[in-house]
């Protein structure tokens, strides 16, 4: 075993040449990346030019410059930040109290790199302007959009720690093998290496998921490592021209253009994140939304997008927990939850023929402000449906059954819920509504949700679980029609909205969900 070449560190400080190589070959030759950047100046930016950082306003600038956006973890830790008394002293400097390790390690790396300007959120937005925030905060795709880099202090849990991190010396080694005068030599590195950037503080962090999706190019940071990531290179100081194929596994950035077919992906990552204000559910979002929607044209609704609406409300908790709150979406949105969500059921069946049970006829969406991608003060969904039933659903051996006296029969319904915590109970009596039937082989499968009544309005709703229902040898249409006629789980009419006949005579039933 041969030890590779020594990377003579003790911190990753030494990174820094290696890391301006990465920067001027991506800006020199990289064609995604560099028709990726927006072309928009933030309101406000560091400047790092003269001895000490100030703050300038975006009028004081050449727009044309370059500059760096940091991500790093607030944490618990007090520090200056900007406010509305102290913005003018800040234009003229940015006081040593104001600028935690991570920050000076930040203006440093930024210095080296060759750019003169850095935004940094808790420096350039007045946190105690409510207004100045939210205008900000629909900015975030501008901002990190169209930075040069994005430089990421991914180990650090506050800014006491920096960017920069002492470490060990080298983390490759080399094996020799194979017989005759081409000796085959492998490279090798430790089982945590993969885990390195992926495990880190920064990473586990709500606001910064979307600051690294938008960001062309990102510097991460990490305790023993440092990361090159942009569209056209995932690379670091152990592999610095590219890293093996085999252990880029969940380092890849979603590739661009960002579209809808990928938004599943981003709110499983995203709901699996930690934020210190659940309020800031979809704000924290809000930029990559604002991309999703410029590429399709779609509307975005609480989370999710109007096309095909019907589909994404099969969304599921992977465990209970209490909704989140204060509010921040309707129930019947992901973003209500307070778990890892699995983004639609149907991804787990195999592929067959779908056909619509209910449909949303309209959607009201009060926002705290103008923005459509911003904090939702209330927000209520109204579906057609043919099929709605009321039942007691009762748990044996960890599974859920509903066994309506008139049936005569046991029916497995495979259920999960919001926030119920199904350990401490037996028996729930739940609302059912079929959504898609899927059709594969002969064999039908019902997906749809649970909900239960608000109380508050007649035909008003809330969502508690999602289920999927198969009885291999029954066609559950036939089934469903009998028990939505049958008084034991039939829903009285003053339970709903409205109800109504269809052209073909059969009936339909509005609710609302909020």
């Amino acid at each position: 075993m041969y030890e590779s070449e020594d990377r003579s560190s003790i911190s990753t400080q030494d990174a820094l040449p290696l890391a301006k190589q990465w920067l001027d070959s991506c800006l020199a030759s990289h064609k995604i990346c560099n028709s990726l950047k927006l072309h928009h100046t933030p309101t406000r930016l560091l400047y790092l030019g003269g001895k000490d950082p100030c703050l300038l306003l975006v009028s004081e600038r050449d727009k044309a410059s370059r500059y760096a956006t940091l991500s790093h973890c607030w944490g618990s830790l007090s520090f200056q930040t900007l406010k509305k008394d102290n913005l003018n002293a800040f234009q003229k400097r940015i006081p040593t109290e104001a600028l935690t390790n991570t920050f000076q390690d930040a203006i440093y790396i930024v210095r080296y790199l060759g750019l003169n300007y850095l935004w940094i959120d808790s420096l350039c937005i007045v946190q105690d302007d409510e207004n100045d925030w939210r205008k900000e905060a629909a900015l975030m795709s501008s901002v990190y959009g169209g930075s040069s880099i994005n430089i990421s202090a991914s180990s650090a849990k506050n800014g006491t720690f920096g960017c920069i991190q002492k470490r060990h010396s080298s983390w490759k080694y080399q094996i020799q093998a194979g017989q005759g005068n081409e000796p085959l030599l492998f490279d090798c590195v430790p089982g945590s290496f993969q885990r390195s950037l992926l495990d880190s503080p920064l990473v586990s962090r709500g606001w910064v998921l979307q600051e690294r999706v938008l960001s062309c190019r990102n510097l991460h940071f990490a305790q023993n490592e440092v990361f090159w990531e942009c569209q056209e290179r995932l690379a670091c100081e152990t592999f610095p021209e590219q890293l093996p194929a085999c252990l880029d596994r969940g380092f890849r950035l979603l590739h661009r253009p960002l579209e809808i077919k990928v938004w599943g992906a981003i709110i499983e990552k995203y709901s699996g994140c930690e934020l210190t204000y659940s309020k800031d559910k979809l704000i924290a979002l809000s930029g990559l939304a604002r991309i999703v929607q410029t590429n399709s044209a779609d509307e975005y609704v609480a989370g999710m997008w109007r096309k095909d609406l019907e589909t994404q409300l099969l969304w599921y908790a992977y465990s209970p927990m209490p909704r989140i709150s204060p509010y921040a979406a309707p129930s019947w949105s992901w973003a209500s939850s307070g778990s890892p969500i699995r983004s639609s059921s149907l991804l787990e069946v195999p592929a067959g023929i779908h056909r619509k049970l209910a449909t949303v006829q309209h959607i009201k969406i009060e926002y705290v402000s103008r923005d459509p991608f911003g904090e939702i003060k209330s927000a209520n969904l109204r579906i057609c449906c043919q099929y709605f039933i009321r039942t007691t659903i009762r748990q044996k051996d960890e599974l859920w059954y509903f066994s309506p006296k008139f049936a005569e029969q046991l029916w497995n319904l495979s259920c999960r819920f919001d926030c119920l915590n199904t350990e401490t109970v037996e028996t729930v009596e739940v609302y059912i509504l079929p959504i898609i039937l899927h059709l594969r082989n002969g064999t039908e499968r019902f997906f749809g949700i649970m909900v239960e009544p608000t109380g508050e309005r007649k035909g008003q709703y809330r969502r508690v679980g999602e289920f999927s229902w198969l009885e291999p040898g029954y066609n559950v249409v036939p089934t469903f029609i009998e028990l939505c006629e049958n008084a034991e789980t039939q829903v009285d009419d003053t339970e709903y909205v409205e109800v109504s006949v269809g052209e073909v005579g059969i009936k339909q039933y509005i609710i609302d969900m909020i």
